[in-house]
Formats: structure tokens, C-alpha cells, sequence
């Protein structure tokens, strides 16, 4: 017997059909098979590369991954990656392949940095980095234009940059008591979560 949740999610993530006479136009996708090959997920081969080697960092395999967690494609395109208290130590470039991405919870890593390409991730809307090992903001979240929710609490950071003003969705940082904040942030800061 098949799994209802994830035939559910399988038939709202289909991704967008192309006439079969538009196939030099059409982008590849992959069909990923979950729950022992019952359901059958399609994404976009670009995400599936990047999403796969952003889950090699925990250990985790895309199908398994796909299996526990509802909502991370729609379309064809990852749209939501929870990879809190996975002990990841680094994000590899590849994550800044995944241009949908919309939320991404990092919270109870090991993380000290950011890569550059975090920057090109322009349609996340919230982005949990609580409870890390980062001593400032990376200076790649600057990119990240459409940002409206940020978790910055339980890192070892002192200041926060004057550059998260100039993120013009930004309404909500999460910090931890004891760090500085730019007057001009002090209506988006929350104390807590």
C-alpha cells in the first residue's frame, strides 16, 4: 500500500508541463522515487544536484530526506530545506543553486561561515542561523533582498552590521540578549526564539 501523504505531495509537486514539441526548450527533471519506490517526486535536475549535495554534508540521501519532510518542492523546485541539529560544519557553494529556496532552517549546527553563492539565494524569506558557532554575519546574507525573517540568537556575536538596514523586507531579527544593535534596526530586533 502506497503512502497517501506522499502520493498527496507528489501530485501538487508535478512540475510544469511542456509540450512535447518544446523539448529543446523543456528543463530536465528528475523523478525521484521515496517510500520504497511506491511514489515518484519530480524535481529539476539543478536542484536535485545541489539539494543532494547540500544533504551529503548530514549524511542524508535525497529519497530519504524527500520521505520525512513535507512541502521542500513545489514545482519541480526546492522551495524549503529544515536541516537544524544536523552538526553541519560548512554549506558548500552548491546551496546557492537553489534559486526558489524560500526557508531554511540551519538552527543547531556548527556553522562559523557562509559561502559567497549564499548571496544568490534572492527568494528566501526566512532564514534561521540560531545557535551556531558564527562570530559575525556573513557578509553574503547582504544579498538576500527578499529576507523578511532572520534568527540570529545563541551565536557568539557582539554586534550586529549597519548593511541589515539596507534590507528593505527585513522585519524581524532574532538575537539573543547582550548583543549590540544599530539604532536603525532597533524596531526589527526580537529578543528570544
Amino acid at each position: 500500500m502506497t503512502n497517501p501523504r506522499l502520493e498527496q505531495i507528489a501530485r501538487r509537486q508535478m512540475g510544469p508541463q511542456i509540450p512535447a514539441q518544446d523539448t529543446d526548450k523543456q528543463e530536465k527533471y528528475v523523478r525521484i522515487t521515496c517510500d520504497s519506490g511506491k511514489v515518484a517526486i519530480p524535481i529539476l535536475m539543478n536542484d536535485y544536484l545541489a539539494l543532494k549535495a547540500v544533504l551529503s554534508k548530514v549524511n542524508e540521501n535525497v529519497e530519504d530526506y524527500l520521505s520525512k519532510m513535507e512541502g521542500i518542492i513545489e514545482g519541480g523546485r526546492v522551495v524549503k530545506l529544515f536541516l537544524g541539529y544536523s552538526k553541519i560544519e560548512s554549506v558548500g557553494e552548491e546551496i546557492g543553486s537553489l534559486g526558489e529556496l524560500r526557508y531554511l532552517n540551519l538552527y543547531g549546527n556548527q556553522l562559523t561561515a557562509l559561502p559567497e553563492s549564499f548571496g544568490k539565494l534572492i527568494m528566501l524569506k526566512e532564514l534561521n542561523l540560531g545557535l551556531n558557532h558564527l562570530k559575525s554575519v556573513p557578509e553574503s546574507i547582504f544579498g538576500l533582498k527578499g529576507l523578511e525573517e532572520l534568527g540570529l540568537s545563541d551565536n557568539p556575536l557582539t554586534e550586529l552590521p549597519e548593511f541589515l538596514v539596507d534590507l528593505p523586507k527585513l522585519t524581524i531579527i532574532w538575537l539573543t540578549e547582550g548583543i549590540k544593535a544599530p539604532k536603525s534596526l532597533h524596531g526589527r530586533v526580537e529578543y528570544g526564539k
